[in-house]
């Protein structure tokens, strides 16, 4: 009988995961900010790739078209790449409102991605990681290169080979509520591959992307009355396991802000000695 109702409980749980759930992930025009600075209007273009000089990477502010950036003097005969990355770590966010970080996620059913392009023979990659100071991760977002128009509104969908929708195929695991290693999915960044023109495609140099959307479908990790119990356990036990990092990211802020503000001062002055 107790054998019956431990079997009972167990497919209850991982009930739970047989019907998938969609969120945004990140959003142009989600609220959020950490001490007043704004996650989506400071997002930074980066790369290490080595084809790029710091003024040919442009970013831009958000707007109706999405995040902006651009590459200009993309390499014509070999690929190199550039990184969008966020303003912060995207965990500081409240959860599941398109501001980077969805909490209790298992296994990803999909992801999608909603942008523009100057050049359709170049390809998209969503970094993230599944804890925050896990490791960071990529996704090549697959994408039929002789469909997409350049600078047309395009949806791209990755597709998990790996998930399996017969919960009786699946290899049951069960996670620790307090201290496991996969809690969430965090947005780390976009990272655009330019590779070489080819067939009828025209080599241009510059690569504009507009991002406007990254949504994911998945299965959750654990029950409500689970997460009830985590949070009960860390204000019972008092563990914030990122404090430190949250510490970090928020004095790194306030330096950006303070040199910001200081740069603006010099600029002002400036236009007075004119």
């Amino acid at each position: 009988m107790k054998k019956m109702i431990s079997l009972l409980g167990l497919l209850i749980l991982f009930s739970v995961s047989i019907f998938a759930k969609e969120n945004i992930l990140i959003k142009y025009d989600t609220a959020a900010n950490l001490e007043g600075y704004d996650f989506v209007s400071n997002f930074e273009i980066i790369s290490d790739s080595g084809r790029y000089k710091n003024s040919d990477l442009i970013i831009l502010e958000p707007n109706e078209n999405g995040f902006r950036f651009m590459a200009k003097n993309v390499p014509e005969y070999f690929p190199s790449n550039y990184k969008i990355i966020p303003a912060y770590p995207s965990f500081l966010n409240e959860p599941n409102i398109g501001a980077g970080y969805i909490y209790n996620v298992s296994t990803i059913k999909s992801i999608k991605v909603i942008f523009s392009t100057n050049r359709p023979y170049d390809t998209i990659s969503v970094l993230y990681s599944t804890s925050p100071t896990g490791v960071i991760k990529e996704i090549k977002i697959p994408q039929d290169f002789n469909s997409i128009k350049s600078m047309g509104e395009n949806e791209l969908i990755f597709e998990n080979p790996l998930y399996e929708p017969d919960i009786k195929k699946r290899t049951l695991k069960e996670s620790p509520v307090l201290g496991g290693d996969v809690e969430g999915f965090y947005f780390q960044g976009i990272k655009v591959t330019t590779n070489p023109a080819y067939g009828y495609f025209e080599y241009s140099p510059y690569s504009v992307i507009y991002l406007k959307e990254v949504s994911v479908i998945y299965d959750e990790l654990f029950t409500e009355e689970q997460l009830e119990q985590k949070n009960a356990l860390k204000e019972e036990f008092g563990i914030d396991e990122n404090s430190a990092m949250k510490n970090k990211a928020i004095n790194k802020v306030k330096e950006k802000i303070r040199i910001r503000e200081n740069k603006a001062n010099l600029m002002d002055k400036s236009e007075d000695a004119k």
